[in-house]
């Protein structure tokens, strides 16, 4: 039998799968379309169900915005209510913003100078609440240099700062920040001595190079070796290609 090659899409969707335990609750917030919706509900759509069909049965979604996923998936994905969002019973959470600095603080809320900016957002919406109370969160952004920055210009949902690993318990946020930065060409990681967002993987095709050349914050913690992102396993791939996502309309093929 032919070895199926897995897409990026595929490669993103299992490493969310395999960030999932068993009997974990994710909370997928709005989307704009796009890439957008693309890399912050379909990918970890896809890899929620992934995961309840092989190693988690039991996890869970507070809600979703798009149709064509509920529709399309269907029963694997165990839609619960949000009314836990700040009980701290949320475990993992999705979100995505025009700006991202190395410490993981977000900015959704405007571009330039607050008072005379030179783009208006969308604004916040639930993401101080993500960044507050959720046990973790998943950054899922576009890889452009504009959107990642060596300083945010407001700060929408609060990363790790500047002040060290403790920053957060300082200022009296329960939940732990974000754990990772998932974006079109690569993954980020915040390993506890710095919290400061360091490049754990690259996507087969894409060089450590590029990946500079459009990351706008200081290279301190870029490597200039990184290894490739675990590929998912055949039998993934199939769950996605034959059972979830058969016509492709969630991850392109």
């Amino acid at each position: 039998m032919k070895k199926l090659k897995p897409t990026r899409w595929e490669i993103m969707a299992a490493i969310i799968s395999h960030e999932i335990k068993d009997g974990e609750v994710m909370f997928l917030g709005m989307s704009t379309g796009g890439i957008t919706m693309l890399l912050h509900t379909y990918v970890p759509g896809v890899g929620l169900a992934l995961a309840r069909r092989t190693h988690a049965p039991n996890c869970a979604i507070t809600s979703t915005d798009s149709p064509d996923m509920e529709r399309i998936l269907g029963d694997n994905i165990k839609v619960i209510s949000d009314a836990n969002i700040y009980l701290g019973e949320i475990d993992i959470g999705l979100s995505s913003c025009a700006q991202v600095d190395k410490y993981g603080n977000q900015n959704i809320v405007c571009i330039g100078d607050y008072h005379k900016p030179s783009v208006r957002l969308v604004g916040p919406i639930l993401q101080p609440t993500h960044l507050a109370y959720f046990k973790r969160e998943i950054i899922a952004i576009d890889h452009a240099a504009r959107n990642f920055v060596d300083k945010v210009d407001f700060i929408s949902g609060v990363g790790h700062q500047d002040l060290g690993s403790k920053s957060r318990e300082r200022i009296g946020l329960p939940g732990t920040g974000p754990c990772m930065i998932m974006t079109n060409l690569c993954v980020f990681d915040f390993p506890k001595e710095t919290r400061m967002a360091t490049l754990k993987w690259i996507y087969p095709g894409v060089s450590v190079d590029e990946v500079k050349e459009k990351t706008g914050f200081v290279h301190h913690y870029i490597p200039s070796r990184v290894p490739e992102a675990p590929l998912p396993t055949q039998e993934e791939i199939r769950l996605i290609r034959e059972e979830l996502d058969p016509d492709a309309v969630l991850l392109p093929r």
